[in-house]
């Protein structure tokens, strides 16, 4: 075997090696992903400001499991390795009425994406002390 042929010969040894480890390490990032679904999306206000720092709880009606996330100060928020099923999610911030979207599925491998408008709270929404303050002795 001359030289030119060895040197194509071990180059070709590598080129198999190094596709070899890529597959090795590649295929467990990619099956991470198998059988699950994400949902994500960002919280506005009524004016389309974001609302950074809402609470986000995630219910998968099937099994009863929560997942709490608080959206970023771009008012963004990702629930990724969700399993597929039937979700419910419950949206709320200081100063916002709470939002209940129901009836939300998630499929294998999907992305699902819920842009969530918190409405300004009313009256309705805001907190009632019903005890009687001390009197103060002037």
């Amino acid at each position: 075997m001359n030289s030119i042929q060895a040197n194509r010969s071990g180059l070709f040894r590598g080129l198999l090696f190094s596709l070899a480890l890529l597959a090795v390490i590649a295929l467990p990032a990619l099956a991470q992903d198998a059988g699950f679904g994400s949902i994500s999306g960002t919280v506005t206000d009524p004016k389309h400001s974001v609302v950074a720092g809402a609470t986000i709880t995630l219910i998968h009606t099937d099994t009863g499991i929560k997942r709490e996330l608080t959206t970023t100060s771009a008012g963004s928020y990702s629930a990724s390795f969700l399993k597929p099923g039937h979700y419910e999610i419950l949206v709320a911030a200081p100063g916002f009425a709470k939002v209940d979207r129901k009836d939300m599925t998630v499929f294998v491998g999907q992305i699902v994406t819920i842009d969530v408008e918190l409405p300004v709270a009313s009256a309705q929404d805001t907190v009632t002390i019903t005890a009687d303050a001390p009197l103060i002795d002037t």
